[in-house]
Order: C-alpha cells, then structure tokens, then sequence
C-alpha cells in the first residue's frame, strides 16, 4: 500500500472544473464553453479562463469532453498487418495531420476479412472513434458502403470506392507498372518475366496493366506464360524463382516482379544458385521498401506517408463535410534506379 500511496494521492487531489470555476468566478457553463472553443465566449473570458487551467494545471477529462461535443476527436486506422516499413509510414503520415488538428490515432490490426468486418461492425457499435480509415483490406464494396450508411464515416486507402459513397485514397499503380516496364525495355531486356500478386490485388491488376500498355506501345508481346502469379510474400518470390531454375526453360533476361517482397525472395534463390544481379538476371521491384535501398534493387516508390496524410485530411474533411461528393486521391510513384536492373 505504501508504494502506491502517494500516487493515490496526486490523483485525488488533481484540478477539477468546479476548481477552475472558484478561480475565475465564471459558472461551468461559460468554463466548458471555453473548452468547446464556443464563439460566445469573449476574449477576455477565454484568457482569463486559460490562465487559470494553466495556474492550476487543469486538464479537462477527454471522456467528458466527447461525451459533451458527441465526439471521440480519435481516427481510427485499420490495417491488415503492421510488419512491413510502409505501414509504419502511412501511420506516421495520418499523425502527422491528426496532431496538428488534435485528433488521436487508435489503430485495429485483423486477421483476415471476416476479422476486419468484425472488428469494424465493433468500432461502430461502440463509438470509439469518429472516423474509420481501412487500409489495403479486400472488404466487399457493398459492405464498406452498408457501414458507411451508421454514422462512421470510412475511407478507403488502396482501392477506390466512390460508386459505393466512400472517399479513397490510391496509388498510381498503372504509372508505376508503365514506367517500371519501360525501363526495363531500356535496357534491351525481350524476354521478361512478370512476377505478378493475387489475381483480386487492386494493385497487383493495375500494376500489370501498366507493364502491359508499356510493351504494347513499344511494339513487344508479352506471353501469358511470362508471367506468372505469387501472392506479394519473399517466400512466394523464393517459390516462384525455385520453379523457374528448375524448369529447364531458358534463363530469362529480366524479372519485373510486382512487389518488392518478392523480388527480395527470388534475389535469395539466385544468390543460393551462384547467380549474379543483374550480370545473369536482371530484376527489379515495386514499392521501394527499406531493404530495397540496401541491396541496389531497382524499384517504384510509393509516398506512403503522403497517403497517411491525404487519408486523414479526408477522415476530418468527412466529418465536416458528409454531404459532399466522395473524392478520390490518387497520388503518384516514382522510379528508383538502382543497379539490379543492370544501370
């Protein structure tokens, strides 16, 4: 008992409105008046009433306060995982926009789409935040729209979802795959594998359309056995590069692989072979993580944290501005040249 004592006691004795109140001689009306930033409240009442909260070292009851503006003043964010770097830089990216408003972060991570349903179904329910940002869930539209509907307002980043009333926020997955392609091409490279991911990847189809248009406007053919399908992990790349030495096919020129992930993971079975980036294969990446940078992998870079900003403006902007058309945000790539592609 003695060790928290006096813990014990700074809580009692903390500061309290009624405490703020004998200060200044207001009422509690005027004070909370103050704390809601209410346009009725004089200057002169305003400065009276902080100085007093700063005297006393008064912090106003988070709980209250929602309770008083029907508000939690949190974006919640929903992620599928939160290993790899890019996550860490959307959540940085939404913190950065949520700090300068006053606004707090709660962050929910599931474990697959009927996880991620539940779990948003929950936040509704319980009204733990004001906003819901879902980032890179495979969550049907209809739903995101039903949810939508209850008082949450969501939006979506990675797949666009306008025709069901959502804002979104989206990466230029045709641009990146484009540019990547004909770089690619650049150096010479005809026979090109594509490592591609999930067949219902929003980024993965984009990504591979773009690298289709590019050879198609350079007058090139990419056979449909040139590109095969993994699922965005190392361990897919690593599988897929295994079956293609052990193929007794032809050595390709070039690996064009849809994610960096796995191109990090045919980079090991290669290296495991004896073979050398990009004197016997030439390779190259997408979403320019931390690890690309370490080993000289050519790759598109994606602004993740300017799309952690760009979702939280339009977080806050929903709740201010529900009657407005749903935006979406697409925000560019950038190719990042490096030696693997043989530059």
């Amino acid at each position: 008992m003695p060790k928290y004592g006096h813990i014990i006691l700074e809580l009692s004795m903390a500061t309290t409105l009624h405490d703020v109140c004998r200060e200044t001689g207001f009422s509690t009306a005027t004070v909370s008046r103050v704390l809601n930033n209410s346009p009725l409240v004089t200057p002169e009442t305003r400065e009276r009433v902080l100085k007093a909260m700063e005297k006393l070292d008064y912090h106003p009851s988070l709980a209250a306060r929602a309770l008083s503006i029907q508000r939690t003043e949190t974006i919640g964010i929903h992620l599928p995982d939160i290993g790899p770097g890019f996550y860490t830089k959307i959540l940085q990216g939404a913190e950065s926009v949520a700090f300068d408003k006053h606004y707090h972060l709660m962050t929910a991570i599931s474990h697959g789409v009927r996880d991620a349903q539940q779990q948003i179904i929950r936040l509704i329910r319980e009204r733990r935040v004001d906003t819901l940002i879902v980032v890179n869930l495979d969550l049907p539209g209809p739903f995101l729209a039903e949810v939508n509907c209850h008082g949450l307002p969501i939006i979506s980043m990675d797949t666009p979802a306008v025709e069901h009333g959502i804002p979104s926020v989206s990466i230029d997955n045709h641009k990146g795959g484009y540019d990547l392609m004909q770089h690619m091409l650049g150096h010479g490279y005809r026979d090109i594998l594509i490592f591609a991911g999930p067949k219902i990847s929003y980024d993965s189809r984009g990504r591979l359309e773009g690298c289709r248009a590019s050879a198609r406007d350079a007058g090139i053919a990419i056979p449909a056995d040139n590109i095969v399908t993994g699922d965005f992990r190392i361990e897919s790349g690593a599988a897929l590069m295994d079956n293609i030495l052990k193929s007794g096919r032809k050595r390709p020129e070039a690996i064009v692989s849809l994610n960096d992930a796995m191109a990090i993971g045919a980079l090991g079975v290669m290296r495991g072979r004896g073979l050398k980036t990009p004197d016997d294969l030439a390779i190259a990446g997408f979403d320019d993580s931390d690890a690309a940078s370490i080993i000289g992998l050519t790759t598109v870079g994606i602004p993740h944290y300017q799309m952690g900003q760009e979702a939280a403006r339009l977080a806050l902007s929903s709740l201010e501005e529900a009657s407005h058309p749903p935006q979406h945000i697409i925000v560019s790539t950038q190719l990042t040249v490096r030696h693997s592609c043989g530059c």
